[in-house]
């Protein structure tokens, strides 16, 4: 039974949803109290750049080489090299309260956006980065909250949402997205809520409020595709489901969100974006941060201790050419997903609007196609786990035991990975004090557990829609 996920709740349930949201708050700020949040000072610096009038420094950038991976790297590939942010933009950041030993990040969106993270420079940089974390927790928590509500019950889905929450806001994804100040919970708030409101226009009771929900739909996922363009694959799923309405309101958004740029900032701002993208596709980073197929690849080519540091390396053409295979297969799967359940229509199944899984698929597919795909990306694969564990719950489906176990490690590899305490392997390699006992290639192999858990995570998705195809035509 689906429920609206903000109604139908007693005093009591809201109430344990305000002290586990306020408890989160106070567990991450208390986490997270000397940290200084390291992706959250380039959206503070930009906004205090554009509100103050001061010098457009948004996308300035420097190379350093490094030569101390010289002698390790001419063993396999040329030395690598960082890509970081000038001493000058570092010494700014120190001004505006950001205290680290490490260089600040850089600024990654498109210029539009930059009058908003102005907001947060109204206020004292630490005051400002708790806001953030407070308002990503908020937001996933709310999240969290639709996804459970399309599946059960208003009482029940209020004590698993609740569970479900704690546990999500635990996990590494979201520990590092919110404690680091990353953007990427309102980035995948933007993607699902766009497939959300896409999806309800489908089961709208006029014209007008479908239409209204369709353009929505599009204009959220056109702001999420202008921050980081891989979720704009989404329409992929709206050409399958034909809803044209969505599309043209997602192109016109992405219009206005350009041509707003080009009005509120110079040319040369504009073309500094494009310069830094071109410059960061350069080469891949295989540091425990990067999930993506590129870097798998990379950590068993190059020595353990230079994954402890975010250095770009230039990948081998015959690397490309097999992580270009894997993703065009990963690809193919999608489409395969999708013949699977325009079959289950054609014996009676269920209708078009209800063919969501292909949506939620395509959003964990989306970050495994990336050559850098951050561990907090994984926060996408949220959708397709929740709708896989209330098809395992369905008894009437008899899925394997087995399926069930693998369902329940790739969970475990996907957002509380044993790669988190590879770490640990990593020091004590260094100091040559368990080398004989761990194998190198399994502390590399564990530095994927989030690629691989997703990966299964896939495939399960694959061989589960079987079984509910097979129940429809049964």
């Amino acid at each position: 039974m689906t429920v609206h996920p903000f109604t139908h709740y007693s005093k009591k349930t809201l109430l344990v949803f305000l002290l586990v949201y306020l408890f989160c708050v106070v567990f991450y700020i208390l986490l997270f109290l000397h940290d200084p949040h390291i992706d959250f000072v380039p959206l503070y610096i930009v906004g205090n750049l554009w509100r103050t009038g001061g010098p457009p420094w948004y996308y300035d950038y420097q190379i350093l080489d490094q030569a101390y991976f010289a002698e390790t790297a001419a063993k396999t590939w040329r030395p690598g090299y960082i890509l970081t942010t000038p001493k000058y933009i570092d010494d700014y950041a120190v001004k505006l309260g950001f205290q680290s030993k490490y260089s600040t990040t850089l600024y990654l969106y498109f210029p539009t956006f930059i009058p908003v993270f102005s907001l947060f420079a109204l206020l004292p940089y630490n005051m400002s980065a708790n806001i953030m974390m407070a308002l990503s927790i908020l937001v996933i928590m709310l999240i969290i909250k639709i996804i459970i509500s399309k599946t059960t019950s208003a009482e029940a889905s209020a004590k698993a949402g609740a569970i479900a929450i704690l546990i999500i806001l635990f996990s590494n994804p979201a520990r590092m997205a919110i404690g680091w100040g990353q953007f990427t919970p309102y980035l995948f708030a933007l993607t699902f809520m766009s497939l959300y409101l896409e999806e309800r226009s489908l089961t709208s009771h006029s014209f007008s409020d479908g239409a209204g929900k369709s353009i929505a739909a599009g204009l959220l996922l056109a702001v999420a595709a202008w921050c980081k363009f891989f979720p704009g694959l989404l329409i992929l799923y709206w050409l399958f489901r034909r809803d044209f309405r969505s599309i043209a309101a997602f192109l016109a958004g992405c219009a206005l969100i350009f041509a707003a740029g080009f009005v509120m900032f110079d040319r040369a701002v504009i073309h500094a974006y494009f310069e830094l993208l071109k410059v960061m596709g350069r080469g891949v980073t295989f540091c425990a941060a990067n999930q993506s197929i590129e870097a798998f690849f990379m950590r068993f080519q190059h020595p353990i201790q230079q994954m402890l540091g975010i250095v770009t390396y230039s990948a081998p053409g015959g690397l490309k050419i097999i992580a270009l295979i894997i993703k065009a297969l990963i690809i193919f799967s999608w489409f395969s997903l999708i013949m699977r359940l325009k079959s289950r229509e054609k014996v009676g199944g269920a209708p078009n609007h209800n063919t969501i899984i292909a949506g939620y698929y395509l959003m964990a597919v989306m970050i495994m196609l990336l050559p850098i795909s951050w561990t907090h990306y994984y926060l996408f694969l949220m959708p397709l786990t929740f709708y896989m564990l209330d098809l395992f719950r369905d008894k009437q489906l008899n899925i394997p035991v087995l399926m069930k176990v693998v369902f329940v490690i790739a969970v475990i590899f996907t957002f509380f990975p044993p790669g988190a305490l590879s770490l640990k392997y990593v020091a004590d390699f260094m100091n040559a004090t368990i080398g004989k006992k761990v194998s190198v290639n399994v502390v590399k192999f564990l530095f994927s557990s989030h690629l691989v858990g997703g990966l299964v995570m896939l495939l399960l998705a694959q061989l589960t829609l079987r079984y509910h195809i097979n129940k429809s035509r049964g």
